[in-house]
């Protein structure tokens, strides 16, 4: 989970993006990259009425949401034919 809520409370008290980046143990790009976010939105701390860590992070990231992705699981036996297919055209024996 992310930390974007800290961050935006440590930089409203006047903190720069090293210190918080030291404190928290993030990257500064990263630091950076939350507050930019957070700016185009235009979120500030405090966070406004009714808007929790979760209401946030779906704000600045809706792509993140892992909920309603769905694993690809591939075709293994067209994968081997392919290859079988790719192999053969390459003249490369395919059985031993």
């Amino acid at each position: 989970m992310r930390n974007v809520e800290e961050v935006l409370r440590l930089y409203s008290q006047g903190q720069s993006v090293r210190e918080i980046s030291r404190n928290m143990g993030m990257s500064r790009p990263t630091i950076v990259r939350y507050l930019k976010k957070a700016q185009e939105k235009e979120i500030t701390w405090p966070l406004p009425d009714g808007m929790d860590g979760q209401a946030l992070e779906q704000l600045l990231f809706p792509s993140a949401d892992s909920s309603k992705k769905t694993p690809v699981v591939p075709s293994w036996s067209e994968m081997a034919i392919e290859i079988s297919t790719s192999l053969l055209q390459m003249g490369v024996a395919t059985s031993v």
